[in-house]
């Protein structure tokens, strides 16, 4: 048996345009005292676009975002480059960096 051994690569995307940073860092927070991120330093997760559009869902209501706020996250959202599809759902790895 050979071991299959491949390379990361870090894409760095533009910054998240305003009204989406405090989203950004709100997820970025939650799941790292979750548990669901790991890393020191510099934080991995996956995340489907159910799981992130859930996310906004439940960040809109807790700050009672306009709606039209709450399209500004939901754009960025979908500007995200998907890796991957697996089980009709869009998958994404992000990476953040303190």
């Amino acid at each position: 048996m050979s071991l299959i051994i491949g390379k990361l690569h870090t894409e760095y995307l533009d910054p998240p345009p305003d009204g989406v940073d405090d989203f950004v860092l709100e997820l970025m927070w939650r799941y790292a005292t979750s548990g669901y991120m790991s890393g020191e330093g510099r934080l991995w997760a996956a995340f489907s676009d159910s799981q992130l559009m859930r996310d906004v869902e439940e960040y809109a209501n807790d700050n009672a975002l306009s709606q039209d706020d709450r399209n500004v996250i939901e754009e960025w959202i979908e500007t995200l480059p998907w890796d991957v599809e697996h089980d009709d759902e869009r998958w994404v790895e992000l990476y953040f960096f303190d």
